[in-house]
């Protein structure tokens, strides 16, 4: 998994290769976009395959799961990344 922060275009965060505990090869991705909406894209064991979801920061049919996403990714950073 990697934790690392960014800014660059409208990304401004993102945690990729995360992967599950019970051992699957399909891996999640997590993108924070400039505009707070957060992309969550599933990437199949062969990586040719992908589910990708959006949830908006504003004007969303599920208030607060972005900023519940968001908050899943500085928690990913911070256990890719522990300081000390």
């Amino acid at each position: 998994m990697r934790g690392e922060r960014f800014s660059s275009g409208p990304v401004t965060d993102h945690v990729t290769g995360v992967e599950d505990d019970m051992g699957s090869k399909t891996t999640m991705d997590l993108v924070v976009e400039e505009d707070g909406d957060v992309i969550v894209v599933f990437n199949g064991p062969d990586k040719k395959h992908k589910l990708q979801m959006q949830f908006c920061a504003s004007v969303s049919r599920h208030p607060g799961v972005a900023q519940r996403l968001r908050e899943i990714v500085n928690l990913l950073q911070e256990e890719a990344n522990p300081q000390g």
